[in-house]
């Protein structure tokens, strides 16, 4: 399910990010986009992991459910405003 959400917005803002005309420009938010991809997988895996060892799986569900919603609705408000 994270996949599902993630990748749509990730492949937008990739878009936003290369219709810079600048390369450096392009690059700088690139890297960025992969360290805050990275640095969050690591936050939502430490949580999920949290959860799993003092709560259930549903928890994690829950939470992954969340997170979906959260990056679709990113996902509309960034596409909406790129028009």
């Amino acid at each position: 399910m994270t996949a599902f959400a993630r990748d749509p917005y990730v492949t937008i803002v990739q878009n936003m990010s290369l219709d810079s005309s600048e390369a450096r420009r392009q690059k700088n938010i690139l890297v960025a986009l992969n360290g805050a991809k990275k640095i969050g997988a690591l936050v939502l895996s430490a949580v999920a992991t949290l959860f799993v060892e003092h709560g259930s799986i549903a928890a994690v569900m829950m939470l992954m459910t969340a997170v979906a919603g959260v990056d679709i609705l990113l996902s509309v408000i960034i596409w909406r405003r790129s028009k």
